[in-house]
């Protein structure tokens, strides 16, 4: 992180601060088509700041256009045509987000209270949608962490013996559809899910859909593994997982099909 980097406008030209803007408003949006909307709380000076020196160093000439915002739809103002460095810093903010989230989560900071329920809200959405397209009886209780691909590999490697880095990990408590209570909330024990957000960002930028929709389907997936399904025994459970993993998706709104591009 370079600290918190503002500009001091009354030392900026006109079209240098409409530049800036430009490419703040720019970055704004390549935040959205990339990774969803909720990727454009991640917008920062800092990362302007980065794209702007990408851009300098590079000797790249940025190309402006008016178009509308993205948070005020009746709003229309400048922005930077997406680019090599508005990418590479839309991709380090997301990843700089799920990092400072884990740290502070640890730490008990303010993560935890303010900025974790949003987190929890959406994944929680998605075991949800899972239990109840299952017709799941009772309360239910997963927990997943989050984590990176050299920590995700060690623990594919000691538990499934394979030496390679993963997207998530599933670990079920129950067998045949019997789950232990937990004897302080009542609620039974499904398992744990752990998921690498690296290699999350890395795979939705590869199959072309936002990061909403590559959480959402690794938490369903998980979910699904923690209710006794499991692709890798037959063809045919790989079909019947994959379609309730696809239906779950589309009463969530995270369909393939259903990117965030302005």
């Amino acid at each position: 992180m370079f600290g918190y980097v503002k500009t001091c406008t009354p030392q900026l030209r006109l079209c240098e601060w409409e530049a800036y803007r430009g490419i703040y408003c720019g970055l704004c949006r390549t935040l959205g088509r990339r990774f969803g909307p909720l990727a454009r709380l991640t917008l920062s000076y800092d990362f302007t700041f980065y794209a702007m020196l990408e851009m300098a160093l590079g000797e790249e000439t940025p190309t402006f256009q008016k178009r509308g915002c993205g948070v005020n739809p009746l709003r229309r103002c400048l922005h930077c045509e997406e680019n090599e460095a508005l990418s590479h810093a839309a991709d380090l903010a997301v990843l700089s987000l799920w990092y400072k989230a884990e740290d502070t989560i640890e730490d008990g900071g303010l993560w935890s209270r303010c900025g974790g329920r949003l987190l929890r809200l959406m994944l929680r959405r998605c075991c949800t949608a899972v239990l109840r397209l299952e017709g799941f009886q009772g309360d239910a209780e997963v927990n997943i962490t989050f984590t990176d691909d050299e920590k995700i590999r060690e623990m594919n490697n000691q538990f499934r013996h394979i030496d390679a880095a993963t997207d998530v990990l599933s670990f079920p408590l129950g067998e045949n559809g019997e789950y232990d209570l937990n004897p302080d909330t009542g609620c039974k024990q499904l398992g744990d899910i752990v998921i690498s957000v690296e290699h999350a960002v890395a795979q939705a930028r590869e199959f072309g859909h936002t990061f909403d929709r590559e959480m959402g389907y690794l938490a369903v997936h998980s979910m699904l593994h923690l209710l006794g399904y499991d692709h890798e025994t037959s063809p045919l459970e790989a079909r019947k997982m994959r379609e309730k993993e696809e239906e779950a998706l589309a009463r969530l709104g995270l369909t393939r099909d259903n990117t965030y591009v302005e």
